[in-house]
């Protein structure tokens, strides 16, 4: 007799993913495509998941590498939909790191944008 597990186990997968990009990114931080697929995919399988933590972490690292590489609207795009309905814990504190970035990248694409309109 098969046993049960309620609520099932989400899979690893996505952790996989996240972690793939980050052993990349640490390899190389020149061509970073290949960091960036591992990411949305890490993304795009936590989604079909339900497992919004390693969404959030997978989007995290992926808004962290388009801050490094001046894309602070696009940083922003992958974290506020990722943040939605959670709230700081001291469980999980890339909670407040999230948020902290996605206010520091709101702000770098609003300068961005005020640089690009000015020119």
């Amino acid at each position: 007799m098969q046993r049960k597990i309620w609520p099932p186990r989400k899979s690893p997968v996505p952790y996989l993913y996240r972690l793939r990009g980050e052993i990349l990114l640490q390899r190389d931080v020149v061509d970073t495509a290949h960091v960036e697929e591992a990411f949305e995919t890490s993304i795009t399988v936590a989604k079909q998941q339900g497992a919004r933590s390693y969404e959030l972490l997978a989007a995290l690292s992926l808004a962290k590498l388009y801050q490094s590489t001046s894309r602070a609207a696009k940083a922003c795009a992958i974290l506020a939909p990722a943040l939605d309905g959670f709230s700081p814990t001291p469980d999980m504190p890339e909670i407040e790191e999230a948020q902290a970035l996605l206010k520091l990248s709101a702000m770098a694409a609003k300068a961005q944008a005020q640089r690009a309109t000015d020119q």
